[in-house]
């Protein structure tokens, strides 16, 4: 009977583990992703996306005062924000109606040696003063202000204790403008901890960091490194989604990185997802925070063009169900593009199972920019649609090709050659 007993249990104990073994299937778990895996359970963070252009909508302008804007929160009901370097040691609230500034807030005992950024938590602002162009400094540092210091309305000022911090990895201090991986523009608050994201100019990838909040002095953890193609210049982190979203350029030409769906604080164990804005091309975006729900506000400061703020949803693409008229679900047509690579004057698309006879077809290149190819209908027959296009003056190189139904879409890409 203890033999049967045994049996039974060792035979319960291997369906158990088998089926945990399946359950625990590694992939890309996001359906708007190209690499999409159905079967996946965990995201293992190698999701892939089709080159993203998005137009985000303007939402005011910053007053002159804080031309030079270079962080950015949202608090009691307004936007927080302050000067890069070189100034009072002051933030500014401005209104998101009218663009006044509404209250000055002074810290008597700070500096304003290079801030480049701002977070906060329930109970406490953090300045970030890492601005770091030569590589060289030694006395990084974050003002920490206790929000029940700041009054309702009206200036005042406010004294801050100090996080004193190097890098962990950091033992070169020769000065390198503009030529190093130690600057920072980028700051966030989670848990009881800060995390930093680097602004390599070497190799235009970020590194993250980790730094207790309580005042003292530290080394700054490295935790990991991600390749994002360009210099981050502001972080926000939303705590009810478990959402990062970065801010950032390369030649002027701002994007959006996003983080999610990733493990505990292994920010970069997720979705990692490019949104270029070549339509404000020029701007020299500093500051990120979220306002309501996944509404992003972004801000640059006077440079290309002037000062101002520009708001962003980014649940067009992190929401796990469509939301508005930009994001349809994903197509049941299919489409193909022969020859492609095109090399010669004209390239055809079919399409499939498009029973929606009202459809569009887009095309953009790498800048964003929508481009136009004649378009001559040849055939409908036998559920197909037939499309012939003629390249005319099209550059060499690659294009997104956006096919959109009343309710659905598909995209590909097409090289020109």
């Amino acid at each position: 009977m203890k033999n049967l007993k045994r049996i039974f249990l060792f035979f319960l104990f291997i369906i158990s583990f088998t089926g945990s073994i399946y359950a625990q299937i590694y992939g890309c778990t996001d359906t708007k992703a190209n690499n999409y895996n159905p079967l996946a359970s965990n995201n293992d963070g190698s999701c892939t996306y089709d080159p993203t252009f998005y137009k985000p909508i303007f939402f005011i302008n910053f007053p002159d005062a804080v031309g030079e804007t270079s962080g950015l929160i949202f608090y009691n009901n307004g936007l927080w924000t302050h000067n890069d370097s070189g100034g009072d040691a002051k933030i500014f609230k401005i209104d998101t109606l009218t663009s006044e500034i509404v209250q000055t807030i002074y810290l008597p005992n700070a500096s304003n040696y290079d801030w480049e950024d701002i977070t906060q938590d329930e109970d406490h602002i953090y300045i970030a003063d890492v601005g770091n162009n030569e590589g060289n400094r030694k006395n990084l540092r974050i003002y920490k202000v206790n929000k029940n210091d700041i009054p309702i309305s009206g200036n005042a000022n406010v004294n801050s204790t100090i996080i004193h911090f190097s890098y962990s990895d950091q033992t070169n201090f020769s000065s390198a403008n503009q030529k190093n991986n130690y600057d920072c523009e980028a700051i966030i608050s989670c848990g009881d901890h800060l995390y930093l994201f680097s602004k390599n100019w070497e190799n235009y990838k970020t590194k993250l960091y980790k730094l207790p909040k309580i005042p003292g002095n530290y080394e700054a953890a490295l935790i990991d490194s991600l390749e994002v193609d360009g210099l981050i210049t502001g972080a926000d982190y939303k705590q009810e989604f478990n959402e990062i979203s970065l801010i950032a350029y390369k030649n002027y030409v701002p994007f959006l990185f996003l983080l999610y769906n990733y493990q505990d604080n292994n920010f970069f164990s997720g979705n990692k997802r490019r949104i270029d804005l070549p339509y404000i091309l020029g701007a020299q975006t500093e500051g990120i925070t979220y306002s309501t729900d996944k509404n992003i506000l972004i801000s640059c400061e006077n440079s290309v063009i002037s000062q101002q703020v520009f708001k962003v949803n980014t649940g067009i693409w992190t929401n796990t169900s469509a939301i508005g008229i930009n994001e349809l679900s994903e197509a049941d047509f299919d489409y193909s593009i022969s020859p492609n690579p095109v090399t010669e004057k004209k390239f055809k698309i079919d399409i499939t199972n498009l029973h929606d006879q009202s459809f569009t077809i887009e095309f953009y290149d790498s800048l964003g920019q929508n481009v136009n190819f004649k378009k001559k209908k040849y055939s409908d027959s036998d559920g197909k649609i037939k499309l012939s296009f003629k390249v005319g003056k099209a550059k060499s190189g690659l294009y997104l090709v956006k096919l959109r139904s009343s309710n659905q879409y598909a995209t590909r890409k097409l090289i020109i050659q």
